[in-house]
């Protein structure tokens, strides 16, 4: 077939069995992509905690009696927790990766259909957008990680595509809401989307000369609020505050904290090949008479830049806040690239048209290869000391979760853990414990930070003083010290990290109060020894 018109919304034509499929094809080798690198985060943990308090009948809290939202995941807390409770004894984490590598999938599913409708006459494009997220690091990294990545990233382009629907067809407001509502369910900062499509249907209506104060707004924003006003106050009522406890743990402001977002921007861009796709993206943003969901895409592009500027960034790894929107910048990418294929075959008519199709499918295929970098860096060259695991955080969620083993064997049922690392060792120890960076807990998540922006994203609280008015019985430095040998006293001290352990360690109280144990895990591997400080008899 060629191309002899630019985007179209024409009837397409019917995929034939080949495209379906390299379809099938593109799906299987994001599963293998994802299933290879296999990440694991230890904030999952925090969630799955709550999900098993809940399915247990103690409510959702993170520790029983404590009324705290130290999650920002409310829907992906309660689904879980409702299969935990029908199904007793269910790996969560296993669940919670089964359902997130389903919604990727669906994720590739709706660019295909995406695709297959604005480039009808193209059907060798319909699959350049799924192979392109196929390939790239951090979408396919976060599909495993025990979050709800993908089901918010799928969520996001199936918002812009109903959107797309509405204002092609001219109704359809209730499809068009519903996934900014389960948005807004599924994340703590999900409102953002709201914001966001409310600026991209006021311009939509502007620019087709239409009143904005229309049936279709008031249903939006109707069913909205209809939906999220008693959800607020069922948040106020059960929790005391209406936004999660993490906002308060996370959020500040300062230059430092916004040159923080601008430097993760930044990164993002180096590290997964935007010298590359972004010019395509400003290809399909300087034409005039795009489909309405390309509009849409820009309006999403810069509402998210802007909103993760900020909140300077995030503090895990493979880019968690991009590879929500890496579905929309590779079908942006996709739609400047064929825009590009149109304006050339218009203007150069010697160079014959398969030679068109090589040199695109070859671009493609570099953004595919370019997004993996991170993936190749992990699988290719990992760190010998931390073998065999591939990356640093799922060696750490292991190294927590044997402390947390150990501590559920031997803590006192009344015992109290204070530990800076808060979803494994929580999760397995299943006892009250004091998160030292404020995510789950209350009082150290408003504990002001002098100079926000210049540490970690989400590790700049703390409180060493108020962790030690409440006696724990273990306290554990070093960010959990786990390893192959015992740690003496100036080995903990080298490896105090955040906030709260440097206040512990310098405080006289703590050395006073406070003996160094370590205890044997097993015989061989890397974590032999679990060090810890245990408040005396």
């Amino acid at each position: 077939m060629s191309e002899s018109s630019p985007l179209t919304a024409d009837e397409p034509t019917q995929p034939n069995a080949l495209i379906l499929i390299g379809l099938v094809a593109i799906i299987a080798l994001y599963l293998w992509h994802a299933l290879s690198v296999g990440y694991v985060v230890d904030d999952a943990y925090i969630s799955l905690r709550y999900a098993h308090n809940f399915a247990e009948g103690h409510g959702l809290v993170y520790n029983i009696s404590e009324r705290v939202e130290g999650y920002t995941n409310f829907l992906w807390v309660m689904c879980l927790g409702i299969i935990a409770w029908a199904i007793r004894g269910v790996d969560l984490l296993v669940v919670a990766q089964g359902i997130s590598l389903a919604f990727g999938a669906a994720t590739l599913i709706l660019m295909f259909i995406l695709a297959r409708r604005s480039f009808a006459k193209s059907p060798w494009l319909w699959l350049a957008g799924p192979i392109m997220l196929a390939g790239n690091s951090s979408f396919c990294a976060w599909s495993t990680g025990g979050l709800a990545g993908t089901v918010y990233a799928f969520l996001i382009l199936l918002a812009l595509v109903m959107h797309d629907r509405e204002f092609r067809i001219g109704q359809g407001a209730l499809a068009s809401v519903i996934p900014i509502v389960l948005l807004s369910l599924v994340r703590g900062d999900g409102f953002i989307w709201f914001a966001i499509f409310s600026v991209f249907r006021f311009v939509e209506h502007f620019r087709r000369g239409q009143s904005v104060l229309n049936r279709r707004t008031l249903i939006w924003v109707g069913v909205f609020l209809a939906v999220l006003g008693p959800y607020i106050a069922w948040r106020v009522w059960y929790y005391g505050y209406p936004l999660p406890n993490t906002y308060y743990a996370k959020v500040g402001g300062s230059i430092d904290l916004y040159v923080r977002g601008f430097r993760y921007s930044k990164h993002f861009f180096e590290q997964c090949g935007g010298a590359l796709w972004l010019p395509l993206i400003g290809i399909s943003w300087i034409k005039r008479d795009s489909p309405t969901w390309i509009r849409g895409g820009h309006w999403i592009l810069l509402g998210w830049f802007a909103y993760i500027i900020k909140v300077g960034g995030d503090g895990l790894a493979f880019f968690r806040f991009f590879s929500y929107i890496v579905p929309v910048m590779y079908m942006l990418a996709v739609a400047g690239l064929y825009d590009m294929i149109v304006w050339a075959k218009e203007n150069t008519r010697k160079i014959s048209w398969w030679r068109y199709r090589l040199a695109m499918s070859t671009v493609v295929l570099m953004l595919a290869g370019l997004g993996a970098q991170l993936s190749n860096q992990v699988l290719r060259r990992p760190d010998p000391s931390i073998a065999p695991y591939h990356h640093f955080d799922n060696y750490f969620v292991a190294r927590c979760a044997a402390a947390g083993r150990w501590l559920a064997a031997n803590a006192h049922e009344d015992d109290v853990i204070a530990s800076t690392p808060a979803g494994a060792i929580a999760y397995f120890t299943d006892r009250t414990v004091i998160d030292m960076l404020g995510l789950t807990d209350q009082h150290i998540a408003r504990v002001p930070t002098v100079k926000p922006g210049r540490g970690r994203a989400g590790h700049e609280k703390g409180d060493g003083v108020y962790v030690l008015s409440r006696e724990p019985a273990f306290i554990l430095l070093g960010n959990v010290a786990v390893g192959p040998k015992p740690m003496n006293a100036e080995d903990i001290e080298r490896d105090l990290c955040q906030r709260s352990e440097h206040e512990i360690w310098a405080d006289p109280v703590f050395h006073k109060t406070y003996e160094l144990q370590s205890v044997r895990l097993s015989d061989s591997g890397p974590f032999q020894y679990f060090t810890f400080y245990r408040k005396k008899s």
